[in-house]
C-alpha cells in the first residue's frame, strides 16, 4: 500500500524559514507569511501553575504546575494581542566587601512576568 501526502498549495507555499531578531541575536526560525512561529518548552504550556511565595511552608520563589493544569499543545494569536508587562521589584546591590561569595559586585532582583489580553 502506498501512502500519499495531501498539500494544501496555499500553505505549503507560506511555510518559510525566515530571521527572528532578538536584540544582538538572528537565528532562523519557521514562519508563516513572515511571522515566525516561536517554540518554548512543553513544561512551560499548561493551563495553571502555582507561584511559590515562601508562605504556608512553600520554599520562596519559582513556580509549578498544579495537580488540575492541563496540557497545552499551542497558542496561536497576533503579535499585537498580547501584551506583555515585565516588571523588576526588590533591587539589592552588594559592595565586594559585602559579597561573601566573590570579589565582585552583585545585584540581587525580583522579576515579575506577565501577559494581558485585551477583550
Amino acid at each position: 500500500m502506498r501512502l500519499k501526502y495531501f498539500r494544501t498549495p496555499r500553505i505549503f507555499k507560506k511555510l518559510d524559514v525566515t530571521d527572528f531578531k532578538k536584540g544582538d541575536i538572528t537565528t532562523k526560525v519557521k514562519s508563516i507569511d513572515e511571522i515566525p512561529i516561536l517554540t518554548v518548552p512543553s513544561k512551560r504550556m499548561q493551563t495553571e501553575f502555582m507561584f511559590k511565595t515562601g508562605k504556608d511552608g512553600q520554599k520562596e520563589g519559582g513556580f509549578e504546575k498544579t495537580a488540575a493544569a492541563k496540557q497545552i499543545n499551542w497558542i496561536i494569536c497576533a503579535r499585537n494581542v498580547p501584551i506583555a508587562v515585565s516588571k523588576t521589584d526588590k533591587l539589592r546591590i552588594f559592595d565586594p566587601d559585602t559579597h561573601q561569595k566573590a570579589d565582585a559586585w552583585k545585584i540581587d532582583y525580583r522579576k515579575y512576568h506577565e501577559i494581558w489580553v485585551a477583550k
